[in-house]
């Protein structure tokens, strides 16, 4: 194990906090997920794998939940009920990536869901067999579902702290964008290299141009992590906006994620912000109550200025006009024939072979990569997997329940219907980019927030009220 500098940033501000209220050692994590290319700890052993900064937080975070005399034993209870099926999932994968790779061994070729080659290709197929890629994914599955269960708990047991959780993850949504911008202006002075410095893991990095424009990749490895990152933040901020609740950093924040997003060139950025327009015109047009008003005038405000400016950009600038119109073409409709579209139609077949092969079972996280959660799921946990995330999704969302759909859902309920939200739709790309059946930390961290924020039963530790950022409602109306 090789610790790296980012390793002792995050253990020594960790075990300062280990003293400090315990959701500031979360917000430490939260600002962590921004730096998803940073290794803090080189694992040399495990083939050239790493764990990320985030990852280490979460250990503090865990750490300083173990030694709090506040939280009993029936609040853990409460989160893992509520938690239920993503902790199913995430054991029941994390199981088969050490039992299920050795059962189907040799038994069909597979593209390793890390790459090896140095000559830029991917690594050609192999027979399948355990590797330390099973060990790492495992690893992250456990990690997904105990940021999920401990982001629950201190939703639940410290609901006078939800301002400052959704401040900080405000706060890191401004921080994707400025770092974002940064990358632009460092590309446009020839000094790109200089964010290199948060890309210190062991990850691929990916060409950044296409058809002589910069794409933004801020400190991420590349441009479809910046988009999905800052997708997630996005539809967080918009539905905090759409409820009224902190609207001028909400409602600002989103708009710049909008802009940022549209700006990076990304078919995952268009895929994510497609889907979500879809969620909101279904709740604007059959949902009574599902947007304010003020709401519907805002996002016809940014629709009208956006339409002028292209109008403008054409009038005065055909040849750039047509250069952006190029561009979007081949990061839409033309990506479907591209050469790196055929190369992840195969990585998605393998699930399907794998899903095939095994009669329904699986052959075990981390044994191949896909390009589809979907399909990654169904390859490497079966039909069993597939089934507790799809009841977890339902759980997370609650689709009968208003306050999901609902504009004037205030305080709690209304932060973890956006952090529900967020956790959904931020899955959207990854049912075409997604390598592996870890649905990401990022998704377990608003996924838990939202599951403690909109709990129906009080926490028997819970001693403090609720913060009055909008009339906040109690948890037992959420």
């Amino acid at each position: 194990m090789e610790p790296t500098v980012f390793g002792a940033l995050v253990t020594v501000a960790g075990l300062f906090l280990l003293r400090k209220p315990v959701e500031w050692t979360f917000v430490l994590m939260i600002v962590c997920t921004e730096f998803g290319a940073a290794s803090a700890l080189n694992l040399p052993m495990l083939g050239g794998s790493s764990i990320q900064p985030d990852n280490l937080a979460l250990g503090f975070v865990l750490l300083r939940l173990l030694i709090s005399a506040r939280n009993r034993f029936s609040d853990w209870l409460f989160v893992v009920e509520d938690n239920l099926w993503l902790v199913c999932f995430c054991l029941y994968t994390a199981v088969t990536a050490y039992i299920l790779p050795r059962l189907f061994q040799g038994q069909m070729l597979v593209v390793p869901l890390r790459n090896t080659s140095s000559a830029g290709a991917w690594t050609p197929p192999s027979p399948l067999r355990f590797t330390p890629q099973n060990i790492t994914t495992s690893v992250y599955l456990i990690g997904t579902v105990m940021v999920a269960l401990a982001g629950s708990l201190i939703a639940r047991t410290r609901t006078h702290a939800a301002m400052t959780l959704v401040g900080a993850l405000l706060a890191v949504g401004w921080l994707h964008v400025a770092f974002g911008l940064i990358d632009l202006g460092l590309a446009a002075i020839g000094h790109q290299n200089l964010l290199d410095v948060f890309r210190n893991g062991n990850y691929a990095q990916v060409n950044q141009g296409v058809s002589g424009f910069r794409r933004i990749s801020g400190v991420f490895t590349e441009t479809s992590s910046y988009s999905h990152y800052g997708l997630v933040f996005f539809v967080f901020a918009s539905e905090l906006w759409l409820r009224a609740i902190l609207v001028r950093w909400s409602g600002a924040l989103s708009l710049a994620l909008l802009v940022m997003l549209l700006m990076t060139t990304s078919s995952t950025a268009y895929l994510g912000l497609a889907l979500y327009a879809a969620v909101f015109a279904f709740r604007l047009i059959f949902i009574p109550g599902g947007t304010r008003p003020s709401a519907v005038l805002g996002a016809g405000a940014v629709s009208i200025a956006a339409v002028v400016a292209v109008v403008g950009v054409a009038a005065l600038h055909p040849a750039m006009a047509a250069k952006i119109g190029a561009v979007i073409q081949d990061m839409t409709f033309n990506k479907a024939a591209s050469l790196s579209a055929k190369e992840r139609a195969q990585w998605a077949a393998q699930g399907l072979h794998a899903f095939s092969l095994s009669r329904g079972l699986g052959v075990g996280a981390g044994s191949f990569r896909s390009s589809s959660f979907l399909t990654a799921i169904l390859g490497s946990s079966g039909v069993i997997g597939l089934a507790a995330m799809t009841f977890y999704l339902l759980q997370l969302l609650k689709p009968l329940r208003p306050s999901t759909y609902r504009a004037s859902v205030d305080g709690l309920a209304g932060a973890g219907a956006a952090a529900g939200w967020a956790a959904a739709i931020g899955l959207g790309p990854l049912m075409f980019i997604g390598a592996s059946p870890d649905p990401g930390l990022l998704f377990g961290l608003f996924a838990g927030l939202s599951m403690g924020w909109r709990s129906l039963r009080p926490a028997p530790s819970v001693g403090r009220p609720a913060p009055d950022w909008r009339q906040a409602t109690a948890l037992e109306g959420a």
